[in-house]
C-alpha cells in the first residue's frame, strides 16, 4: 500500500469500528475486513430496526463523529495531544528475563 493512502484507510477503519460501536453490535462480525455482514447489511439493520432512510455514508459519519465527541471530553478533562500515545511499556521488547505477568 502506497504511503500516502495510510492516513485515509486508518481514518476509514477507524470510523468503521466507532459505527460498530455506537451501533452496539459485535466488531467480530461488523468489522472492518466484513467477517460476517457486509457494508450494505449495516445499512439494511438500521433501516429495518429504525425505519431511518440512511446511507452508508451517514453511518461512518456517525463514527466519525463519535472519535470528535470522544477527542473534545479528553480535551476538556486535561488530556491533550501529547499525551496520546502508546505508554512505554508497550514499546520496549520484553527480555527473556522478565516474566509474561511482571508488569501486570
Amino acid at each position: 500500500m502506497q504511503a500516502s493512502l495510510k492516513p485515509g484507510h486508518t481514518i476509514q477503519i477507524q470510523d468503521i469500528f466507532n459505527r460498530a460501536d455506537s451501533l452496539c453490535v459485535c466488531p467480530f462480525c461488523w468489522g472492518a475486513s466484513w467477517q460476517l455482514y457486509g457494508p450494505d447489511d449495516y445499512v439494511t439493520l438500521v433501516q429495518s430496526v429504525t425505519g431511518w432512510n440512511v446511507t452508508l455514508e451517514e453511518l461512518l459519519t456517525v463514527g466519525a463523529r463519535r472519535v470528535n465527541v470522544m477527542r473534545a471530553f479528553n480535551y476538556r478533562e486535561g488530556f491533550s495531544r501529547d499525551r496520546d500515545k502508546l505508554a512505554e511499556k508497550f514499546l520496549r521488547h520484553r527480555s527473556k528475563v522478565d516474566p509474561p505477568m511482571a508488569n501486570v
